[in-house]
């Protein structure tokens, strides 16, 4: 399957430097002093592919729509 999102793609190269200075600004704000993980460039860019085509399908009538966290396993 062709990837739109690809790993190395200058969009998805963006998102993640913006995800990356968020996380070091939660970090520097945060009462809490604990890391915090940075989703890799391939696995953000499969996450914005499959956000992407499940935006084009509908459920009952309605559009998809997603709320996307990412978190570390340790935080369960």
């Amino acid at each position: 399957m062709n990837k739109i999102f690809k790993a190395d793609d200058e969009t998805t190269g963006r998102i993640h430097d913006q995800l990356i200075k968020l996380s070091a600004l939660r970090q520097q704000y945060s009462r809490v002093a604990a890391s915090v993980p940075v989703i890799e460039r391939e696995q953000l860019s499969h996450l914005i592919e499959t956000a992407f085509w499940s935006s084009l399908k509908s459920n009952e009538g309605r559009t998809t729509r997603a709320l996307i966290t990412v978190t570390s396993p340790e935080s369960f």
